[in-house]
């Protein structure tokens, strides 16, 4: 896979992540609202529990969706040097792992993990 098919499909990752982090704002207001209505779900009427059960649902499912797609997108390093089979998969990986968080360490990982390897030195014949 190209350099830039993985940029693009970053870019898209971090739109739809974005995206994602909207609808849950606007579904729930806040994580505090969506605990809130966790926890009053029992002490309503049928049909409202019927409700706050339905958003509840589809607040649970987006939110198991956004986390899927940031740790997707948090280790599309490491998957990109696994998957171009680098000499040095694990070191990336621990970068990512340890200073993916910072944009600076993911970017150096997935600069790392994009760039081509050197070729093995060829032995020297001895005379």
């Amino acid at each position: 896979m190209s350099t830039r098919k993985l940029i693009v499909i970053a870019i898209i990752l971090v739109v739809a992540l974005v995206i994602g982090v909207v609808l849950v704002e606007q579904q729930f207001g806040s994580l505090n609202n969506f605990l809130r209505l966790l926890s009053e779900v029992s002490s309503e009427p049928a049909s409202s529990r019927t409700e706050a059960f339905v958003r509840f649902s589809i607040g649970v499912i987006m939110l198991l969706v956004l986390a899927a797609l940031s740790l997707f997108l948090y280790f599309l390093p490491s998957i990109t040097a696994k998957r171009r089979k680098k000499i040095n998969y694990r070191a990336i990986f621990t970068l990512n792992l340890l200073a993916g968080w910072t944009f600076v360490g993911w970017v150096i990982a997935m600069v790392w993990a994009t760039t081509v390897d050197a070729p093995p030195p060829t032995p020297k014949e001895v005379t």
